[in-house]
This record gives C-alpha cells, structure tokens and sequence, in this order.
C-alpha cells in the first residue's frame, strides 16, 4: 500500500477513535463541553498536516514553463494553510470556548482569502 494512503488512512482512523472517545467520555460525564475545544484543535492540526502534505503533490495542468510557478504556488498555500491550522489550533486551546469559535473562524478566513486573491492574481496576470 502507497505509504500516503496508509498515513492518511492512520489519521482519519485517529480522528474517528478520538471522537468516539469524546463522546463516550461526555456520555460517562468524565468531561464536559470541552469536547468543543478538543474537536476544534484536531480540526486545526489536520488543517496543517494538510497543509504540510499540499507542496508533496504531484499534479498535473501546468505547462512546461508555469511548472516553477506552480510549484511556488502549492509551497506559499502549503505554509498559509500549516500557519493557519496552527493558528486554529491554538485558538481553541487558549481562547474561552465563548469566544473560540467565532476567532477560530477568522484565524482559518484570512490565509485562505490570501491564497485565493494571489491565485486569482497569478491567474489573470498572466
């Protein structure tokens, strides 16, 4: 098996033991609403680790000389989108839960607004 599908597979199977986990333990009322905060920092690391895989992949529809642009472009989006995710991440840990949802939401809307406005740039441009 392709060694990016068996990790992908390992952390969706990772995400998936870790809901049931915090719910079971809501159900036992072992935690609270924090389950809130721990779904919002697994959303912000997969956002990153996302962001990590985006500049490794091989895609297609670039012509010869735009192969250097692209690549350029996955590695900018790539960081944007690992800065974001961590961001997201840390929100959800260090804001108050009242909070937390709707900074968590602006942390995530402005990287990816950049990486939109500098692909529609590069688009048009040229």
């Amino acid at each position: 098996m392709n060694p990016r599908i068996r990790s992908a597979l390992f952390f969706a199977g990772l995400i998936i033991a870790a809901a049931f986990a915090l719910r079971w333990a809501e159900g036992a009322s072992l935690v609270d609403a924090s389950s809130d905060r721990a779904s919002g920092v697994m959303m912000g690391l997969v956002l990153a680790w996302f962001g990590n895989l985006t500049p490794k992949q091989v895609t297609g529809g670039c012509g010869a000389p735009a192969v250097g642009q692209c690549s350029e472009f996955r590695r900018f989006a790539g960081k944007m989108f690992v800065l974001a995710g961590s961001a997201y991440a840390i929100v959800w840990i260090v804001t108050p839960i009242a909070f937390a949802s709707e900074l968590a939401i602006a942390t995530i809307m402005i990287p990816f607004l950049i990486v939109l406005f500098r692909g529609l740039r590069r688009r048009f441009a040229g």
